[in-house]
Parts: C-alpha cells; structure tokens; sequence
C-alpha cells in the first residue's frame, strides 16, 4: 500500500490526487488541527467583520498546515506501526 486516493479540500480546491499515505496523514492532521484552531478563536471571531475573519481563517489555516509538517500529532508514526 504506496498510495492514496484523496480529495484536498484546502483553500477551496477540489483536486482528486494520488498520494503518499504520509502526506495523506498530514493533510488530515491539518484538517483536524484548522478544526480545533478555529473552534478555538471562535469568541474572539464573532466580533469581527467579515473581512477580518477571512483573513483569520486564511491565517489559521495556514497555521494549522504548518504545523501538520512537525507531525505534533504523531499520527505519521501511527500509521507507519500499522502498516507494519
């Protein structure tokens, strides 16, 4: 098993992709980690306007895919003793 089948989501894009199944964790990572972010700053975005929060967004996002390369979920390692 050398590769995924995934849908990327990310910035809107829909591009049907073969990938490795560790970037396919890492997406994922960074899906779940923009998840969690965004529950986060949910308070303190209701106050802004709707351009703020766009930007807010854009920049937890690109938080989240950031972080999703240090593995701080240690999902990769997960995966690499599963498909042992």
């Amino acid at each position: 098993m050398n590769r995924i089948e995934v849908v990327s989501l990310f910035f809107n894009r829909i591009d049907k992709t073969k990938i490795s199944p560790s970037k396919a964790v890492e997406e994922f990572e960074s899906l779940l980690l923009e998840a969690f972010l965004k529950e986060g700053m949910k308070p303190f975005l209701e106050e802004k306007s709707f351009t703020q929060r766009l930007y807010w967004e854009q920049f937890l996002t690109t938080v989240a895919e950031k972080l999703s390369e240090r593995d701080p979920l240690k999902f990769k390692e997960a995966l690499k003793a599963y498909l042992k």
